[in-house]
Order: C-alpha cells, then structure tokens, then sequence
C-alpha cells in the first residue's frame, strides 16, 4: 500500500467505519500525509506572520488549518481504532487520550501497539487485512 492508496482509503472509502483493522501502513502513511500538510502550512503561515502587512492572509491560512482539522479529525479517529482492532485491543482506549492525567501514558501505549504487527488471521475485529 503507498501514500495515496492509504489516504484515499482513509478518507473516501472508511470516512468514519470505525469497524474492522487497519493495517500498519494504512495508519502510518494517513499520519504522514496529515503531518506533511500541517507543516507545510505552518511553513506558510509563520512567512506570512513575518510579513505584517498581510493579516488577511494569515487569517485565510489559518481558517484552512482549521477546516482540513474538522474534515480529518473523525477519519483520523476512525483509522486509529480500526488500528488498534488489527492489534486485537478495543477502540474504547482512544477516549482515555482525552483524560488529562492519563493521556501521556495511553499515547506511549498508543504508539507501541500502532509500531507492532497485526494479529495473524481472523481476530474479535475482522479477518486480516493482508489477507484480504
């Protein structure tokens, strides 16, 4: 799966299907794609910042920020589950990054299993996606 096959699927195809298993890669190249559009237009924002003369500008960029957030933001929470079904753990662990105390912990948590391999076969979530 490349770049584009992961974030189309993302973002077309399982908008918000919050059941079944994501591959690694799947999870992997969304996170790159949505990390490379954020720099970039933090990149632009902070050039036009610098030119003071241009608030508009910087207002219209951050109003785009704030929409591609809205529009990425259930896909990105429906891959993570789905992620966290191809390691055979329930997507209920997703809520406890919202909890202020426990959230550093569930994010290293969060990571580790989103780093590992999927169960091998059928697991509680679905039937492999390698296979598939």
């Amino acid at each position: 799966m490349n770049i584009i096959e992961a974030v189309s699927s993302v973002l077309f195809k399982n908008y918000v299907n919050f059941s079944g298993r994501a591959r690694r890669s799947e999870f992997w190249y969304y996170n790159l794609f949505l990390w490379i559009i954020y720099i970039a237009l933090y990149i632009i924002f902070m050039q036009v910042v610098n030119d003071l003369s241009d608030w508009k500008s910087a207002i219209y960029i951050v109003l785009l920020y704030l929409f591609i957030y809205l529009f990425t933001f259930l896909p990105s929470l429906a891959v993570s589950v789905r992620r966290l079904h191809d390691v055979n753990r329930t997507g209920k662990w997703i809520f406890l990054l919202f909890v202020p105390i426990l959230n550093f912990l569930i994010a290293i948590a969060f990571i580790i299993w989103s780093l590992s391999p999927g169960t091998d076969g059928a697991n509680n979530y679905g039937d492999d996606p390698k296979k598939v």
